[in-house]
């Protein structure tokens, strides 16, 4: 029996279709997830964290993971 690796292009191609099915999944995910209202305290966080992002503020991602448990 013979094995071959695929070519570059061969790769290219999986992730272009694998970069696609993601697109799609998220797309549906977003359709079945119920829709929300921010608060109006939820809204001042969100504002205030895409001011911080626009500085360049960032909170590094296991900060965030113990804040939440």
């Amino acid at each position: 029996m013979t094995v071959t690796s695929p070519s570059p292009e061969q790769v290219n191609l999986v992730i272009e279709k694998l970069d696609e099915i993601e697109r799609e999944l998220t797309r549906i995910r977003a359709m079945l997830l119920p829709v929300e209202t921010p608060t109006k305290e939820e809204m001042a966080e969100i504002e205030k964290g895409r001011r911080e992002i626009s500085k360049g503020r960032r909170v590094p991602l296991q900060e965030l993971l113990d804040e939440l448990g």
